[in-house]
């Protein structure tokens, strides 16, 4: 995975404008997790669907992986002064996708452009103590420019997310409760996690 360090990525939208007024708004007005997903969701939906010219001028200034590049790329657009949330894009080549993690927050994930696939996972036996945490794949969701999916936290939410080798590239918009910095990712194989951090 590819990240930035340090200050948020520079980028000139509109839609990123729009966006940081919304998360204010909703994180001035809600505290639960619940409420913030569902203020945030329709009203972000519908940005994605009626500001089209808005979302391929966000798109075009994007940081895409090079063409031979194993991972991702993944970018904070913006955050909030008090960390209370923040905006990551993460752009995807056919073949690349996250590990298995959780995120400790609520979020709210738009796609941009391709078609983004999202692998979900239970954890159905857990011992905190011993480091152990067995999954199995609870889904998946395909997600088409335009769609939304959200997240709370507790139980978190335990997935991984990209695109298969015959699909396109693809662009998604991730608003989250806090600033990523770090997050816990999961090994199927050996029932354990690991805290991850990114920036």
């Amino acid at each position: 995975m590819s990240d930035h360090h340090g200050t948020p990525t520079t980028i000139k939208s509109s839609l990123l404008d729009q966006l940081q007024e919304l998360l204010n708004e909703a994180t001035n007005s809600y505290q639960e997790p619940v409420d913030l997903v569902e203020y945030c969701t329709p009203k972000f939906h519908d940005l994605l669907n009626q500001e089209t010219q808005a979302v391929q001028d966000l798109v075009v200034q994007l940081e895409w992986p090079e063409a031979n590049s194993k991972s991702y790329t993944r970018r904070r657009l913006l955050e909030a002064e008090d960390g209370s949330w923040s905006i990551y894009a993460i752009c995807w080549l056919p073949g690349q996708y996250t590990p298995i993690h959780d995120h400790g927050t609520w979020g709210v994930v738009g796609v941009l452009q391709g078609a983004l696939f999202e692998h979900q996972f239970a954890c159905v036996n857990q011992d905190q103590e011993a480091g152990q945490f067995h999954l199995v794949p609870a889904g998946v969701t395909l997600l088409s420019p335009g769609a939304i999916n959200t997240f709370i936290p507790e139980p978190d939410h335990i997935h991984k997310s990209g695109v298969p080798s015959n699909r396109s590239a693809t662009a998604s918009l991730h608003l989250y409760g806090r600033v990523m910095t770090h997050y816990h990712a999961y090994d199927q194989k050996s029932a354990t996690r690991t805290r991850l951090d990114v920036e």
